[in-house]
């Protein structure tokens, strides 16, 4: 059988036409290039190249076969991800709609502002100050009724969402300092304008306050997705910023501080059946006339334009349709006073129910949960049967005696003999084309992110209708299976899975740069690239939440062990590690089964070592997995593990076997000190609980290693006047990061190195990480304070605005008490 085909394409062959639309159909360029080739390869020994001879004749056959499997080649890349249900499984394969992997997260204060505005439909305007040290200071007003305009939500409500919804979506090393509820500043438009057309004078009327009053707010506005997408923004610009929930949220452009009365007229005259402006003024709260409106106010204020709610104000801005004359000129035709009172009374009636039909329309827009939907339609292919092989035998003339009717019962025996040689010699290449296609045919098992087909070469069999009379050539036995075999023996799984995923990650602007990694494989040695590639699937597969969220810090209103709860980066570390876990928090304490077990920090008398001629080496297990054994009794005793146990406990070259009489004994060596594991009848079984052993222990140490993330900024003292001895700098973009140093990779300096730069390199560049590297007792009273920090941090933030003040002290006691231990451990980086 021939070599398997290579991922990468080959490299077109010499003398095909450059003009052809594709290579590989143009039958005449590849026949010329075959001829060339044999004319190169065959010299002297064939001259007759010509249309009769048998050679030229297979070369075509051969050649059309191949114009067929560039065809296949050349499908939509959809149709070769599509199955046979017509559907293509993008999660399976890592390919995510640009809604998922585009938006980032949120960095400027902008970003903020678009964010909850637009996942808030009661936020009538928000306002976000930064206020130095990573603090943020909201400023927000709901949206309010139209009888008296009360807010559309409750004050308290609408702060308490504000807050959960920023914990969720906060940057690391960034919190929120407050919240505040901006106090609504009335104005008042006076002045007279005229209508035309058939739109009604009401409906003018509302849409004047409703548009005036827009303008003066702080400059967010939502559209509708499926009308941007309408639009033909491409994604890229759609998504230029953080995931919004409802509609996209633009900024409108910079406006000045102050709105006049010029820019309202502007505004004014963009409406449907406004004929013409007579007079415009602006009104304060008091009726006062001023020049203009400040969009912002020291005093905590916003400007709003409510709708008039008594008779003064009803007389302030007249809407009628055109008549032809000046107001003031010819008294005689203006209406008696009660009249035209009674008439103005029913128009602001009319244009209040207008107005309030614009607001519900603008809220249940904003509410629409249903816009999700509205997104860019994902590619949709054609299931294609690929892999049906048609054999190039059929096509041969009938004399060859090797189509599907084959010679007939009266040939010779020696001419039967010479059929079956001529396809003896083109099983080769027709296994080699078959092959092609069935790879064509499972291209989205290659590129799919799961391990369930170890396999990246793929194979199939030919016989029957797909070629004839190839039974009677095959050998007895498992013929598939020799086929498969055959072809595993080319197929390095790891390696071109490992580049398959480097691939799918480089289309996501991403890369597992962790080649040293190989360096640290103690407890992988016999499964080194099986456990990279596995860290490659588990980044590739949590791309969503790493890549646009690499920036995020964890949300502190979530309970610990909730998904959301843990920083992005310390998730992204832990892959980059090889670490297990790391999407959720979990304690570092070893435990077993469940059960705590407890370290000793310093070794225990032990029994002496066998005299070294006496030693018997503990050969490595069969193949990649451990040989299936009987844990030693004394490995993880009650009363205490030393460390020393548990780290070189969870390495072959540490364990000895010594002979006493008929028995095997199987030591283990702990730093200096050796321990006797357990008497053996059998060699055998003291290998197989040796490495058992090996196996458990090595579970353990991987369970103990991860890391804490500790952000100082969410340290900070509720009051800094309660802190005698308050150090802002502690507290400004800092973090800490809390590991063990007692399992088997952990001792290792090289390793705490690798582990320090690879936290820096995946770090935000303005924030300052230190390492603590603890000791099981130091871990376990650190892991006791950050649980009683977390419950208060928790309680604090998801509490109502009368219970804050009563949990800050509680909160303030336990960040005080989590800052000493850091000031106590951390290690200032240079």
């Amino acid at each position: 059988m021939s070599a398997p085909l290579p991922l990468t394409v080959p490299p077109p062959l010499p003398g095909l036409a450059r003009g052809a639309e594709r290579e590989g159909l143009d039958f005449e360029a590849l026949r010329s290039a075959g001829i060339a080739a044999l004319q190169q390869l065959c010299g002297e020994r064939w001259t007759d190249f010509n249309a009769h001879d048998p050679g030229v004749t297979t070369l075509e056959q051969l050649v059309y076969s191949l114009t067929d499997l560039a065809y296949r080649t050349g499908f939509d890349m959809a149709d070769y991800l599509t199955g046979p249900d017509g559907t293509i499984d993008y999660a399976g394969l890592a390919l995510h709609p640009p809604e998922a992997v585009l938006p980032p997260a949120a960095l400027t204060v902008d970003d903020y502002r678009r964010l909850l505005y637009g996942a808030l439909p009661d936020l009538a305007d928000i306002w976000i100050h930064a206020s130095g040290a990573g603090l943020l200071a909201v400023d927000v007003m709901a949206v309010p009724e139209l009888a008296h305009e009360p807010p559309a939500a409750a004050p308290q409500a609408l702060r308490q969402r504000v807050r959960a919804l920023y914990a969720a979506h906060r940057a690391l090393g960034e919190d929120l300092l407050c919240v505040r509820e901006v106090r609504p500043r009335p104005y008042y438009l006076r002045g007279e304008i005229d209508t035309c057309g058939e739109r009604d004078p009401a409906e003018v009327l509302a849409q004047i306050v409703h548009d005036c009053g827009e303008y003066l707010s702080s400059g967010m506005a939502a559209r509708r997705m499926r009308d941007v997408i309408a639009q033909g923004h491409a994604p890229e610009q759609l998504y230029d910023g953080p995931a919004t929930q409802h509609g996209h949220v633009v900024a409108r452009p910079a406006v000045a501080d102050l709105v006049t009365v010029s820019e309202l007229i502007g505004v004014i005259q963009r409406i449907d059946g406004v004929r013409r402006i007579r007079a415009l003024a602006i009104l304060d709260e008091h009726l006062q006339p001023c020049h203009a409106i400040a969009r912002a106010s020291a005093d905590g204020s916003c400007p709003v334009l409510p709708f008039p709610d008594d008779d003064a104000k009803l007389e302030l801005l007249r809407v009628a349709p055109e008549q032809g004359i000046e107001y003031g000129v010819s008294e005689q035709l203006v209406p008696p006073r009660p009249a035209w009172h009674v008439a103005n009374r029913l128009l602001y009636d009319e244009a209040r129910l207008e107005l309030a039909k614009l607001r519900f329309e603008q809220r249940a827009f904003r509410g629409d949960a249903g816009q999700d939907g509205a997104r860019y339609p994902l590619p949709q292919g054609r299931y294609r049967e690929l892999r049906a092989y048609y054999s190039v035998q059929h096509e041969f003339p009938a004399v060859y005696g090797i189509g599907k009717y084959g010679l007939s019962e009266s040939a010779a025996p020696a001419r039967q003999v010479q059929a079956r040689q001529l396809q003896g010699f083109l099983y080769p290449m027709e296994q080699l084309m078959a092959n092609y296609l069935q790879n064509l045919q499972d291209l989205r098992t290659l590129f799919a992110t799961d391990d369930r087909d170890p396999r990246t070469y793929f194979a199939q069999y030919l016989e029957g209708a797909a070629l004839p009379g190839m039974a009677e050539l095959y050998r007895d036995g498992d013929v598939p299976g020799r086929v498969h075999r055959a072809l595993a023996r080319h197929d390095d799984y790891h390696e071109r899975k490992g580049r398959v995923y480097d691939y799918l990650l480089a289309l996501h602007g991403d890369a597992f740069p962790q080649t040293a990694l190989r360096r640290f494989n103690q407890y992988h040695p016999y499964t080194t690239a099986a456990w990279l590639l596995d860290a490659k699937r588990r980044l590739l597969e949590a791309q969503v939440a790493l890549s646009a969220g690499r920036g995020r810090g964890g949300d502190y209103t979530l309970a610990p062990d909730a998904s959301g709860a843990v920083a992005p980066l310390a998730w992204r570390v832990a892959i980059l590690l090889g670490c297990d876990g790391g999407e959720r928090s979990r304690s570092l304490l070893p435990a077993l089964d469940g059960r705590p077990v407890t370290l000793l920090e310093h070794e225990e008398d032990a029994a002496p070592p066998p005299a070294a001629p006496d030693w018997l080496p503990v050969p490595p297990p069969r193949g990649a997995a451990p040989v299936p054994g009987v844990e030693p009794e004394r490995l993880l005793p009650d009363s205490g593990v030393p460390e020393g146990l548990l780290r070189d406990g969870a390495l072959l070259s540490s364990y000895r076997l010594a002979q006493d009489g008929g028995d095997y004994l199987l030591y283990v060596q702990a730093g200096a000190q050796w321990r006797l594991l357990g008497r053996y009848g059998r060699r055998a079984d003291a290998i197989a609980s040796a490495h058992a052993a090996i196996a458990r222990l090595a579970a353990v140490n991987r369970q103990c290693e991860g890391l804490h993330l500790v952000e100082h900024i969410l340290l900070r003292p509720v009051d800094p006047a309660r802190e005698p001895s308050f150090n802002a700098a502690f507290y400004q973009a800092r973090l800490s990061v809390v590991l063990p140093r007692w399992t088997l990779r952990c001792a290792d300096h090289a390793f705490r190195n690798f582990v320090e730069d690879t936290v820096r390199e995946n770090c935000p560049a303005h924030l300052q990480p230190a390492f603590l590297w603890l000791a099981p007792g130091a871990m376990a009273r650190f892991e006791a304070l950050q649980d009683a920090w977390r419950a208060a941090l928790r309680a604090y933030h998801t509490a109502a605005d009368a219970d804050m003040t009563a949990l800050a002290g509680p909160l303030h006691d336990a960040s005080g008490a989590l800052v000493a231990f850091l000031r106590e451990y951390r290690t200032e980086p240079t």
